[in-house]
């Protein structure tokens, strides 16, 4: 009985579309920039959009073709789950449940602009600008899983962490993937103010006193003793993503991830 609704709908919208108008070039056009402009840059390369841009290409996901109208660019389809379910797709709504919740396009969308020709299998959506790519395509194998096992491990965290000093190879800083803490900050993360003070106690001139805030003592440390500056930090490794790594850090870790499956 389902199955029998499901053709009766079908049909239904399949004649009802048959005597809809065809849309002129420019209408045409205007959906086309719609599907491909409307939702903002860069947002068929979310991870949201990507992947649902993958299922459209695999046929285990995807249901069977019943019809496609390019003249006014809609399609019909099978669920790929409920195969009885027949949607009909155009570049700016589907029927299936994935867009009635989203309002966002779907798999079916993204196969109708497959079909249409709008797009290839080859789309490019990988959301890396070509500086980015640049940058991550200069690095060597280890040193691209290095900064793999360092996004997994601190996830979308923008703050400043402490590692250990081998983990970061210096490359990922030199591309400017990542951001070295400067040493005022690793002497204050790390040291009380009354350390910085023993510490400097047995300098043959004292010139800082326990009314000095700690911020002063550490400058005093950096500007005049930068040899101690550089042993006490150096004991420690502190470092951030860098605003590159940060802004592009869904698009590369996917990137990078990738590479680890293949």
């Amino acid at each position: 009985m389902g199955l029998f609704k499901s053709l009766i709908k079908a049909l239904s919208g399949e004649i009802s579309a048959s005597l809809s108008p065809v849309p002129t070039p420019e209408e045409c056009q205007s959906m086309v920039n719609g599907f491909l402009y409307e939702y903002g840059e860069s947002f068929h390369c979310t991870n949201e959009q990507y992947y649902r841009f993958q299922r459209s290409m695999n046929p285990e996901k995807m249901g069977r073709i019943v019809s496609i109208d390019k003249q006014r660019m809609r399609m019909q389809i099978t669920g790929s789950y409920h195969p009885e379910q027949i949607y009909n797709v155009y570049l700016s709504h589907c029927d299936c449940n994935d867009f009635k919740e989203r309002h966002l396009p779907c798999k079916h969308i993204y196969r109708l602009a497959l079909e249409l020709g709008i797009v290839t299998p080859q789309w490019d959506l990988s959301g890396l600008t070509p500086e980015v790519r640049e940058r991550l395509f200069s690095l060597s194998e280890p040193q691209k899983k290095a900064l793999l096992r360092l996004i997994n491990k601190q996830g979308a965290r923008g703050t400043e962490f402490d590692t250990g000093k081998g983990t970061v190879p210096a490359a990922l800083v030199k591309v400017g993937f990542i951001d070295e803490a400067p040493q005022e900050r690793i002497l204050d993360k790390n040291f009380k103010k009354q350390d910085l003070l023993d510490i400097l106690s047995v300098s043959e001139s004292f010139p800082v006193s326990h009314n000095d805030k700690k911020s002063a003592i550490i400058n005093y440390i950096v500007q005049n003793e930068p040899k101690l500056a550089k042993t006490m930090s150096g004991k420690f490794y502190r470092v951030k993503y860098s605003e590159m790594l940060f802004k592009n850090l869904e698009f590369i870790q996917r990137y990078l991830e990738q590479k680890e499956v293949s």
